[in-house]
């Protein structure tokens, strides 16, 4: 928490902000190749589920949004979206619940409903399954960072590394 003192012509104010929970991402780091996979993340809050708002992923070669596949899940819509090529300012795609029918894609990655899930592992704890195929020319290393914020957008658990993943590139053949 933290306070502060404004003095407004004369008139002393003190505000007063209530230190929030912040989640956190529990995950134990992974790795993995292929052109698709359903990517499995854990988030938690310690003051329970009902207090999460959205959780993030990244994948990209470093912590950027741009030309990224990333994907942002709000909890309390239980609606899944994926960021735009040019970043978090181009807007979102998607806006579908995990399970059902849908997809969403940019020139990375295509997020598919099927096969995605959102399970309550306990009180505090989720665990989300995303089935994501990556395209052609998002080749090579690539790094899987997680966020997660409170529905008050108070708290924030920061970015984090949770894994790696290697999209392979097209087969060389020679002449």
């Amino acid at each position: 928490g933290r306070s502060a003192t404004l003095s407004i012509g004369g008139a002393a104010f003190t505000l007063t902000q209530a230190a929030g929970t912040a989640p956190v991402i529990v995950q134990t780091p992974f790795s993995g190749s292929g052109t698709s996979k359903t990517f499995q993340i854990q988030f938690r809050n310690p003051a329970g589920l009902n207090e999460l708002g959205v959780l993030n992923i990244l994948i990209n070669n470093a912590l950027n949004g741009n030309g990224a596949c990333y994907l942002a899940y709000s909890h309390q819509a239980k609606t899944i979206y994926l960021v735009r090529d040019q970043g978090p300012a181009a807007g979102l795609d998607g806006g579908f619940p995990l399970g059902a029918a849908g997809s969403a894609a940019n020139t990375q990655c295509t997020i598919y409903s099927a096969g995605s899930s959102a399970i309550n592992l306990s009180a505090d704890t989720l665990q989300l399954n995303l089935n994501i195929a990556f395209t052609g020319a998002f080749t090579g290393n690539r790094l899987v960072y997680a966020a997660a914020r409170d529905k008050t957008e108070t708290a924030n658990s920061g970015w984090q590394l949770v894994g790696t993943h290697e999209v392979p590139g097209a087969t060389i053949t020679y002449p």
